[in-house]
């Protein structure tokens, strides 16, 4: 028995071949723009000494981007609209658009949140989050009297 990915666009029009069949993207980012759930698609990795958040985001600008960490959460928020006008002798075209996502994250406890950076290149935000040492909890013994 195998399982098959859902997706609302092809069960609505089964015969109708996808645009992105064949270019070889990878179907969950695609669905993360495309079928509605507007989250971007995000890859969280971890070393020895550090976690990297890797959010799919393109389009947008670095100043789009609003990060926050308190009380042990990672806030990710972002928003970005654009219009354009278009005026001819025959006719005007006025387009406007508007974006906006917003992540939270629960970090672990061995995250240093002195040790937080970003940095967002080619469509992809990256957040590196810097570990600290974590003292192991301590066993106390009772006694049974």
């Amino acid at each position: 028995m195998s399982l098959i990915k859902w997706n609302r666009n092809r069960d609505q029009f089964p015969s109708m071949p996808s645009f992105f069949d064949n270019i070889g993207w990878d179907e969950d980012f695609l669905n993360a723009f495309w079928n509605g759930r507007k989250m971007p698609a995000v890859n969280i990795s971890e070393t020895d000494e550090s976690f990297l958040l890797e959010l799919a985001a393109p389009g947008m600008q670095k100043t789009d981007f609003k990060i926050h960490v308190k009380d042990g959460l990672l806030n990710v928020t972002a928003e970005k609209s654009e219009s354009t006008e278009e005026e001819n002798k025959n006719y005007r075209r006025q387009e406007y658009s508007f974006r906006s996502f917003s992540r939270s994250f629960q970090l672990p406890e061995n995250v240093n949140t002195n040790e937080v950076k970003a940095n967002y290149e080619e469509g992809v935000l990256k957040i590196h989050l810097g570990k600290k040492e974590v003292e192991a909890p301590q066993q106390l013994e009772v006694k049974v009297s």
